[in-house]
C-alpha cells in the first residue's frame, strides 16, 4: 500500500511539472522579450511539481477512518465535488460527498 501511495504521488508530481513547464514555456510566447523571461519555465514546473504532489496527496487519503489489518488510520477525507441532474431543462446541482470510514473486514 505504501509503495503505490509513493508512486501516486511521484506521478502526479512528476506530471505536474512536466505540464506546468509547459504552460511556463507557452507564456514566453505572451512576453515582449522571451529571452528576458525564461524564469516562466523554471516557475511554471515548480507550481506544476506542488500541485501535483498535493493532489497525489489527496487522491490516496480517502476517508477520515481507515480499518486496515485491526489498525486504525485517521486523515483528512478527500471532498469529491459531483453533479445531479435536478430539472427537466437540464439544471444540474454540485454535491460534495466526503468518506467517513473505510475498511476491510
Amino acid at each position: 500500500m505504501a509503495d503505490d501511495t509513493f508512486e501516486s504521488i511521484f506521478r502526479n508530481a512528476f506530471l505536474g511539472g512536466l505540464v506546468g513547464g509547459l504552460a511556463g514555456a507557452a507564456f514566453l510566447v505572451l512576453a515582449d522579450k522571451p529571452g528576458d523571461h525564461l524564469d516562466y519555465i523554471g516557475y511554471g514546473a515548480a507550481g506544476g511539481v506542488l500541485a501535483g504532489a498535493a493532489y497525489g496527496s489527496i487522491k490516496t487519503t480517502r476517508a477520515l477512518a481507515e480499518v486496515d489489518n485491526g489498525k486504525v488510520k485517521l486523515a483528512v477525507p478527500t471532498i469529491v465535488p459531483g453533479f445531479v441532474p435536478v430539472g427537466t431543462k437540464g439544471e444540474r446541482e454540485v454535491v460534495l460527498t466526503a468518506e467517513v470510514l473505510r475498511g476491510r473486514f
